[in-house]
């Protein structure tokens, strides 16, 4: 019985502490795009600032491409991000749905710092634009 209960305890008791990550960003989009028929494709830079949910703060930067082709979304980028302390990360950027929404993944492929911990988690993120040019992006990284 106390066995059972042990048990029991070491697989709950992880889970109890276990915390999400989350960052929220506010950043600005330029891009050039070409048209052709019902097709977009589409070459872009975003600049943004974030903050997270263990206090950190910084800015970044993405470059990336996407194809519209009748409203299906296929985008990738790189971005490079630093805090206030001068740590970095990058990520890499996929997302397949929605044009003024829409939600995605972004994998960190190198760290420093503090953000080591991250290497290599890929973590959910959603998007909303609210004018052409300006966006709101919320990740969370879910760590078990």
């Amino acid at each position: 019985m106390y066995l059972k209960i042990f048990i029991l305890f070491l697989i709950f008791i992880p889970k109890l502490y276990s915390k999400d990550y989350v960052s929220e960003s506010l950043g600005d989009f330029k891009k050039k795009e070409i048209k052709i028929n019902n097709e977009i494709f589409t070459i872009f830079e975003t600049n943004f600032k974030w903050k997270d949910s263990e206090g950190q703060f910084g800015e970044g930067y993405c470059i990336g491409h996407m194809k519209n082709i009748l409203n299906n979304i296929d985008l990738f980028n790189l971005c490079e991000s630093t805090d206030s302390e001068g740590d970095k990360f990058w990520m890499e950027g996929i997302r397949k749905s929605g044009k003024s929404r829409g939600i995605g993944s972004l994998t960190y492929i190198q760290t420093t710092g503090k953000y080591n911990k991250f290497l290599n988690k890929k973590c959910n993120y959603g998007v909303s634009w609210y004018n052409e040019n300006s966006f709101y992006l919320k990740q969370i990284c879910k760590f078990n």
